[in-house]
């Protein structure tokens, strides 16, 4: 038993296990649901932009295109990082890693690719990023192998490190 922690903060923690296991687990519908749901239960704890981003990457994982964009707008809302653009490569009409999703995405903030990071996701972002000159957090929460020779200039297994790089 915990000491000092009420009804509502082992619910948390029961929610952020079972999150975990779900994840661990590759059952992207549960993990999705429960890191959703921790988020919407709990707004102010320190982890809740992980956890809207680990449900927008279950919902990648899946395909669920429209509702991993949603959710990952609701990470990026809570990072701590205002970000100028969140994109999808449904809305650049190309996919990765072809260099034009980067592109459309340097041309649309104005911006030249060495002063702009790109968040990658999975291991199909970063030879697309890095190939147009971009610098990139790639978030490996999963531990993807790399797909090619292309190298993140960061790789973590969490979004917490990437305020402190401001």
């Amino acid at each position: 038993m915990l000491v000092g922690c009420d009804r509502e903060d082992l619910m948390v923690e029961l929610l952020v296990r079972q999150a975990r296991e779900a994840w661990d687990a590759r059952d992207w519908v549960r993990s999705a649901t429960l890191y959703e749901q921790l988020a919407l239960q709990a707004p102010d704890d320190a982890r809740v932009a992980a956890w809207w981003y680990d449900a927008a990457l279950a919902q990648k994982f899946m395909r669920n295109w429209p509702q991993a964009h949603r959710l990952g707008l609701r990470a990026a809302s809570r990072v701590g990082v205002l970000f100028s653009l969140v994109e999808t490569a449904e809305s650049v009409g190309f996919y990765k890693p072809r260099p034009e999703v980067y592109s459309a995405v340097l041309q649309k903030l104005g911006t030249a690719p060495e002063r702009t990071l790109f968040v990658a996701g999975s291991a199909s972002d970063v030879p697309g990023a890095k190939g147009v000159g971009m610098p990139v957090y790639w978030h490996n929460r999963v531990g993807l192998a790399p797909r090619d020779d292309a190298r993140p200039d960061f790789l973590e297994k969490s979004l917490e490190p990437l305020a402190a790089l401001f």
